[in-house]
C-alpha cells in the first residue's frame, strides 16, 4: 500500500458500478455464473409468491387479491368489518318436508353458516402472508441487486481489510493508486468472489470472512509486483502502474523492488502484510539508495503496535525477529525532507531512491552453506537436511490448518445448534399462539351463541 499526500479518488466510471446488470458472457469463468443464478433463483421466489396470490383469486373470485386491501381499509376508517360477500355468514335455506299423502311443503329459512368465520380468518392470515414473502422477496431482490453494483462490492471489501488493520488505500494517494483496491474487486474476486464472501458473512461470523478476505487479498498481492513513477517537477499529478504477473511464488520469499519519490515532504511505502505463524523465525536484507539529506526510516511492528525492528538513516542491513504468537507483520519505509530543506530545490533525480527487500521466514531462514562448511557434510546430506526441515514445516502448517478447521467447524456447529434451537422456540410459540387463537375464536363464538 502506497500513500502519496492528498488527492481526491475519481473512482469508476458510473456503468462499471453497474456491471453486474450488464453482463453480457454467461458462463463459470465469466464470474457471474454464480450471480445470475442467484438473480434467477430470486426472481422465481417473487413469481412463486404472486402466481400463488393470483391463483387463490381464481379460485376464490370476487377480486380475491384485494381482499387485504379491503379490510385494512375499513379497519383505518373504523367502519366494522362485517361477513363479506366472499364468506356469508347467513344464508337462504330451503328445506322440503313431506306431509301425510302427497303433499310437500317447502320453508325458506336463514341459515348460520359457522364454518365461514373461521375459512374468512383463515383465507385473511394466507393473504397476508402471501403478500408479504412477495414484498419481503422483492425487497430482497432490490437489496441483492445493490450489493452487485460495483460500490457496494468495494465498500464490502475495505471494510473487512480495515477491521484487519490492512491499508488498501488512505486518503494520501493518487487517482492511479486507488484502483489497487478496485483492480482486487473487479477482476480478481469478480461477481462471484463478492457474493459467496455475502453467503458465508451471512451464514457464519465476521472473523470467518475476514479471514478469508485478508487469504485472499495477500495471495492477490503476492502475485503482483507494483512499482510507482514519479512524474516531472512542474505537475502534480503522478502516474502507477500494475506490473504483470511476476513468476517468483516461492512461499515465504518476498523480494521487491520500490522506487519512493519525495512528495509533500514525506513518503511512506508499507509492504503487503504478512501471517506468520508462532515461533517463527523472519529475516529480512534491505538495500535503500543513499541520498544525502533524504534519511530513510525502517520500521517493523505487528497490528498490536509492537515495534519488532526500528533503524533510523536506513541504508543497507539485515532485521530478524522471532514470533511469539500468530500475527500479521508490516514492514515500512519512511523517507523526510530535514528541516529547512524545501522540495522544489531538489530535483526528480535527488527525489528518488530504489528499495530492494527480501524476506524469508521458516524453513528459508537456515542458511544450508554455513552449515554444510561447519559440520562438513555432503551435498547429498544438505539435501536430506532440506527435504527434513521442509517435511517438518509442511507437517507444521497441516497442523495449524488442522487446528484452524477444527475451530471453523466447532463454530459452525455452535452455530447451527443456536439456529436449531431458535427454530424450535419459534415453532413451539407460533404453534402456542395459534393454539391460543383457536380457544380464543371458539369462546368468543360461543359467547355470541354463533356455535354450539
Amino acid at each position: 500500500m502506497y500513500r502519496i499526500g492528498k488527492s481526491p479518488y475519481v473512482g469508476f466510471s458510473t456503468w462499471k458500478r453497474f456491471s453486474c446488470l450488464s453482463c453480457c458472457s454467461l458462463s463459470q469463468h465469466s464470474g457471474n455464473y454464480l450471480v445470475c443464478g442467484y438473480i434467477l433463483v430470486k426472481l422465481l421466489y417473487i413469481a412463486n409468491a404472486i402466481g400463488q396470490l393470483f391463483l387463490l383469486n381464481i379460485f376464490m373470485g370476487q377480486k380475491f387479491y384485494l381482499y387485504g386491501f379491503e379490510v385494512l381499509q375499513k379497519w383505518f376508517h373504523g367502519q366494522e368489518i362485517k361477513a363479506l360477500e366472499r364468506f356469508p355468514r347467513i344464508t337462504m335455506c330451503r328445506f322440503i318436508l313431506r306431509t301425510f299423502g302427497d303433499n310437500i311443503q317447502p320453508y325458506d329459512v336463514q341459515c348460520l353458516l359457522p364454518i365461514n368465520i373461521y375459512n374468512e380468518k383463515i383465507f385473511l392470515m394466507i393473504w397476508f402472508w402471501l403478500a408479504f414473502v412477495s414484498i419481503m422477496s422483492i425487497y430482497g431482490l432490490i437489496k441483492w441487486l445493490h450489493y452487485f453494483t460495483f460500490k457496494s462490492r468495494k465498500n464490502f471489501i475495505h471494510h473487512f481489510l480495515k477491521a484487519n488493520q490492512i491499508d488498501c488505500y488512505s486518503e494520501n494517494t493518487t487517482h492511479l493508486n486507488t484502483e489497487i483496491l478496485p483492480t482486487f474487486v473487479d477482476r480478481y474476486c469478480r461477481q462471484d468472489g463478492i457474493l459467496l464472501l455475502r453467503i458465508v458473512n451471512a451464514n457464519a461470523t465476521k472473523v470467518l470472512v475476514g479471514e478469508l478476505v485478508c487469504a485472499l487479498w495477500n495471495h492477490w498481492q503476492k502475485q503482483r509486483q507494483i512499482r510507482i513513477d514519479s512524474l516531472p517537477q512542474h505537475t502534480n499529478n503522478h502516474k502507477g502502474k500494475l506490473l504483470e504477473d511476476h513468476d517468483n511464488n516461492q512461499l515465504g520469499l518476498i523480494p521487491l523492488t520500490i522506487p519512493i519519490s519525495i512528495i509533500n515532504d514525506d513518503r511512506y511505502v508499507t509492504l503487503p502484510p504478512q501471517e506468520i505463524h508462532k515461533d517463527t523465525l523472519v529475516t529480512g536484507d534491505y538495500d535503500i539508495t543513499d541520498r544525502p539529506g533524504l534519511p530513510t526510516h525502517l520500521e517493523v511492528k505487528d497490528t498490536k503496535g509492537h515495534i519488532l525492528y526500528n533503524k533510523e538513516d536506513a541504508i543497507k542491513g539485515k532485521f530478524a525477529f522471532t514470533t511469539e504468537e500468530f500475527d500479521i507483520f508490516d514492514v515500512c519505509f519512511e523517507t523526510k525532507l530535514l528541516h529547512g530543506q524545501q522540495q522544489h530545490h531538489l530535483s526528480s533525480q535527488h527525489t528518488t531512491k530504489q528499495v530492494t527487500i527480501h524476506i524469508k521466514h521458516g524453513v528459508e531462514t537456515k542458511d544450508y552453506d554455513a552449515l554444510a562448511k561447519a559440520n562438513k557434510l555432503k551435498p547429498l546430506e544438505i539435501e536430506l537436511n532440506r527435504l527434513e526441515d521442509l517435511s517438518t514445516s509442511i507437517v507444521s502448517d497441516f497442523a495449524f490448518m488442522k487446528e484452524r478447521e477444527e475451530e471453523m467447524r466447532n463454530t459452525n456447529e455452535s452455530t447451527n445448534t443456536k439456529v436449531l434451537y431458535f427454530s424450535i422456540f419459534s415453532m413451539c410459540c407460533l404453534m402456542s399462539l395459534a393454539i391460543w387463537q383457536v380457544l380464543y375464536l371458539r369462546r368468543y363464538f360461543k359467547a355470541k351463541k354463533l356455535i354450539d
